[in-house]
């Protein structure tokens, strides 16, 4: 088992919502008439991208970014009031599932409430002036992690939050010093102990990654199987991904995420088989993906904008992901302690991932990475 996840979070499917985008209104609202589907599908924890307050200074787009957070204390007024935030976590919690909100703690919008109150929590550029590391982002000031006021800050409003909701995804988590990881995380756990943390490390080092998950106290962290696509990339990779998984902290294979293209913008067939790709190959059972995915959405998830999620559409993939969720949940070769190999031999762009439980039942998923071809799969008998 993972060394630092929690045996009640395997075997946990995350849906994650743009709360802008996922109905007509937009709001928190509007949101609850379509948790009894959600649920349906067989997610255990909603991820809601940022809900706070959007910069209005330099802001990109005509709605600006949500990543460029004005108030990490209060909300997106466009949807709705705190009581009905509050009214939207009630009702997800009232179908079993949990509920973890998005944390941006590496930056905030240029106009942001805490740089009014204290630009001494702020990096400089060269030129004295607050500013950010990361390039194209003019809606954005970093946070200086030398003041230990800032510790302090942040760490108080985690707490508030966590009184509502049960974790958090930790936005660009790897920009963070782990001294302030290791400080923030002891602190929240020990007003709610059960607060779940989701590392976001992609791109970061993976030597950080594994100390975040292991020493600092995050639970989760990102597998990054979705960008790898070959057979000799998945070969690669997948060691890397299942000795972390088992070592420090299990890695979440999502199918989608907003960070990147829609799998159905390629082809429905492919959108099948990254899916596929994703829940079989899932570390103890933990397995993501972004809304819209389930009706084949095609438009990418514009931070910055307001795409659309072909709600509705049929052929969708309503019933696999029900089917994976449903073997994620129940089927032992899913639980902690199993063995996972790749076992496939011979030629072509092919995987035989091979799982056993530690109770012996077993598991063989083949899997064609090819699209427009069959393929022959050889494996050990």
């Amino acid at each position: 088992m993972a060394a630092n996840t929690d045996p009640r979070l395997q075997n946990q499917v995350i849906y994650s919502i743009y709360v802008r985008n996922h109905t007509s209104e937009g709001t928190f609202r509007a949101v609850i008439p379509d948790l009894d589907r959600i649920r349906a599908l067989g997610t255990d924890i909603i991820w809601l991208m940022p809900i706070h307050p959007i910069g209005v200074e330099g802001k990109k787009g005509t709605l600006g970014c949500p990543y460029a957070n004005r108030d990490y204390r209060a909300v997106n007024p466009a949807y709705g009031t705190m009581e009905d935030f509050e009214a939207l976590v009630r009702e997800i919690h009232a179908r079993g599932m949990k509920c973890m909100i998005d944390v941006v703690y590496n930056h905030t919008s240029t106009d942001s409430v805490l740089y009014r109150e204290h630009p001494e929590y702020f990096y400089r550029g060269p030129d004295g002036k607050p500013g950010n590391k990361l390039g194209d982002w003019a809606d954005v000031i970093d946070l200086d992690y030398s003041n230990r006021g800032l510790w302090q800050y942040l760490t108080d409003t985690l707490v508030m939050w966590a009184s509502l909701v049960d974790g958090f995804r930790c936005d660009a988590g790897y920009m963070l010093p782990e001294a302030a990881w290791d400080y923030i995380v002891a602190r929240v756990r020990e007003e709610y102990p059960d607060t779940v943390f989701l590392l976001e490390g992609l791109g970061g080092p993976l030597k950080l990654q594994e100390q975040l998950l292991g020493s600092s106290g995050l639970n989760w962290g990102y597998s990054e199987l979705f960008q790898n696509y070959t057979r000799d990339q998945i070969n690669s990779y997948f060691p890397v991904m299942d000795r972390c998984s088992n070592t420090f902290g299990t890695l979440v294979n999502f199918a989608e995420t907003h960070d990147n293209n829609r799998l159905a913008a390629t082809s429905q067939t492919y959108a099948k088989l990254r899916f596929a790709v994703a829940a079989l190959l899932a570390e103890n059972g933990a397995f993501g993906f972004a809304n819209g995915a389930e009706f084949f959405a095609r438009e990418k998830i514009d931070v910055h904008g307001n795409g659309g999620l072909n709600w509705g559409a049929e052929p969708n993939l309503v019933d696999t992901i029900r089917c994976y969720n449903a073997l994620l949940s129940d089927h032992p070769a899913f639980l902690p302690g199993t063995r996972v190999e790749l076992v496939q031999t011979g030629p072509g762009n092919v995987l035989a991932a091979y799982r056993r439980a530690e109770t012996g039942e077993t598991l063989l998923a083949l899997l064609n990475l090819d699209c427009d071809r069959p393929a022959e799969v050889h494996w050990p008998a």
